[in-house]
């Protein structure tokens, strides 16, 4: 275990700060908000007047890491220890660019917020102030702390600042998230172990995993989506304390809950996720409509899963959830979809994606000829896209039915169907024809043309429907 201790600097030459005149986003209010946390030994914030010390002026930080290194800077500058903390370590250690830096300190929030010219109190009952340097350049920095008792399995009733950084790991969730990052020599704190289980490719809770879990339930499903997202395997103690407490994840909101689904959705491997959600036991409180499922039917739930991110890798973030959500509801009537759906609190837009695609998906199957008017008229549809890998997931890239599909659609991307419909009531009215519910009969007809490439532009439109209305006499 290596332990960098603390080196004061020179007075900061790099961190950034806005020009004179410029409005400071601190937020302003003292008192911890009615729900949250106290603070013992607590925050007031600093007086509007507060001088800016310990920072010079220049150009905003060109990267992420760049700002989290000024701002590491100005704290050490002023006194004060200052680590890199958490997913970014983590991410970085992995080879993964960091999406965001959060920095941990002993400061206090109010000697934060005097030491940088733009602050937002983003959780001031915890201690966590918002330091901005500029456009998508802010750094959430948290004070050094320890986490009272746990009442109701998902914050603590209070916290209380701490002195040293292993204190403030040690309240953490798992120990490739506690460890500490020098940002002077990138030189790692570790007093958990973290490092070991991050080459390991474990997942290990910090401390005692029951009272982890007791703290938070939802961290038994924030392990699931770590294993997911990294492929790493669950150790030992800490999956048999989720196996014990999966019961009790029904505490937790299901918006909570559904936000850390969609996380699984996402990662790189759902179909381990959702494995693990089976054998740890949290699969029928997280998805409830699953209790029940038959051995076979979770079979191919997983497999499907297991296929969903090559099915849909041309697909966005959301668009593969969405994708996911119909995976679970596969062969369920729609009352059942709705009521699972709704009990889920997802979004209208989703709840709209996944009933069109799961009925889109119903109409791609029945189909016998793949090159038909029906056929082509789902693949030409905005949400084709997800219809495809839907299929592709359930029944492999290599089914026929999704090599049939695929070919149409290859063969959509190539000849472009034009602009439908191509024949309006407009135009019908311009052939002298009065509107009536033939119009809807005229205008499907030249639809099932164009879609089987019989009709290609509106002049051979408006010839069909002339010629059909002298066949007809109407």
């Amino acid at each position: 275990m290596s332990r960098v201790g603390r080196q004061d600097g020179p007075p900061a030459s790099s961190a950034w700060a806005e020009p004179d005149g410029a409005r400071s986003g601190r937020a302003a209010g003292g008192s911890a908000q009615a729900g949250l946390p106290s603070v013992q030994d607590g925050y007031a914030p600093p007086p509007k007047d507060a001088k800016v010390t310990g920072v010079r002026r220049s150009e905003p930080p060109k990267t992420l890491r760049e700002g989290a290194d000024q701002v590491a800077e100005v704290l050490r500058a002023a006194g004060h220890q200052a680590y890199l903390a958490g997913g970014c370590v983590r991410d970085a250690l992995l080879g993964v660019e960091p999406k965001d830096y959060d920095i941990t300190t002993d400061a206090t929030p109010e000697q934060v917020a005097r030491l940088f010219r733009r602050t937002i109190l983003v959780g001031a009952a915890f201690g966590v102030v918002k330091v901005v340097l500029g456009k998508d350049r802010d750094y959430e920095v948290a004070t050094f702390r320890t986490d009272g008792t746990y009442t109701d399995g998902r914050r603590p009733d209070a916290v209380a600042y701490a002195k040293t950084a292993e204190e403030d790991v040690l309240r953490r969730d798992f120990t490739l998230n506690a460890l500490l990052m020098d940002p002077r020599d990138d030189s790692i704190l570790d007093f958990v172990g973290g490092r070991q289980d991050l080459e390991a490719g474990l997942i290990r809770a910090v401390g005692v995993p029951e009272a982890r879990f007791q703290e938070d339930r939802l961290r038994m499903l924030r392990a699931v989506r770590f294993a997911a997202r990294f492929g790493f395997a669950i150790e030992a103690e800490t999956r048999a304390a989720i196996q014990h407490q999966a019961a009790a994840l029904t505490d937790v909101s299901v918006e909570r809950i559904s936000a850390e689904l969609e996380g699984i959705f996402k990662s790189e491997r759902p179909g381990l996720g959702f494995e693990l959600l089976a054998e740890t036991g949290l699969l029928v409180p997280a998805l409830p409509h699953l209790a029940g499922q038959a051995p076979e039917a979770r079979a191919r739930m997983q497999a499907a899963l297991t296929r969903l991110p090559e099915a849909a890798q041309a697909l966005g973030p959301d668009d593969r959830v969405i994708v996911a959500w119909a995976l679970t509801l596969e062969g369920r009537g729609p009352d059942e979809v709705d009521a699972a759906l709704r009990s889920m609190k997802l979004s209208r837009e989703q709840l709209r994606g996944v009933k069109a695609l799961l009925l889109a998906q119903g109409e791609l199957t029945s189909m016998e000829d793949p090159k038909g008017a029906a056929a082509v008229g789902l693949l030409a549809r905005p949400d084709a896209p997800l219809a495809l890998a839907f299929q592709a997931a359930l029944l492999g890239a290599d089914h026929p039915a999704v090599a049939r599909a695929r070919a149409v659609q290859a063969d959509l991307l190539e000849h472009p169907l034009p602009p439908r419909p191509l024949v309006t009531g407009a135009d019908l009215q311009g052939l002298g024809l009065r509107p009536g519910p033939h119009f809807k009969g005229l205008m499907d007809a030249v639809d099932v043309e164009v879609l089987e490439r019989r009709i290609h532009d509106k002049a051979e439109a408006l010839a069909f429907v002339q010629a059909r209305l002298g066949a007809t006499g109407e």
